[in-house]
């Protein structure tokens, strides 16, 4: 009688699927033995690149001394007198201390409780 083959279809999945992980392994392998060694040409090797800019923050600060001068204490008004004016005195008054104002203190914190 005669014997019936079965058709060849070629390899079973599993091999198929090794083989396949297998080469992409090896790929990969490569390619980072590549970047390691700095000759990927993607990327630039790091002693090439240039040094990161430096950033300089202006910081301006405005300065105002306000002088108020005051006629001198004890003297009286020239024109009362009948007198020439006199010219007044420098006086060393000045304005007030600037007054630093504090930011209010932080509320506080939550009481702890602990669960039994």
């Amino acid at each position: 009688m005669t014997e019936r083959r079965k058709p060849q279809h070629g390899p079973g999945a599993m091999p198929v699927i090794v083989a396949a992980l297998g080469g992409f392994l090896i790929v990969l392998a490569i390619l980072g033995g590549q970047m390691r060694a700095g000759k990927d040409p993607a990327v630039k090797p790091a002693a090439a690149s240039p040094a990161p800019r430096r950033v300089v923050e202006r910081r301006i600060v405005v300065r105002r001394v306000i002088v108020t001068d005051a006629p001198a204490a004890g003297s009286a008004p020239a024109a009362s007198q009948g007198a020439a004016p006199a010219p007044a005195a420098p006086s060393t008054a000045r304005s007030a201390p600037v007054q630093v104002v504090q930011a209010p203190p932080p509320p506080p914190a939550a009481p702890v409780t602990r669960t039994s």
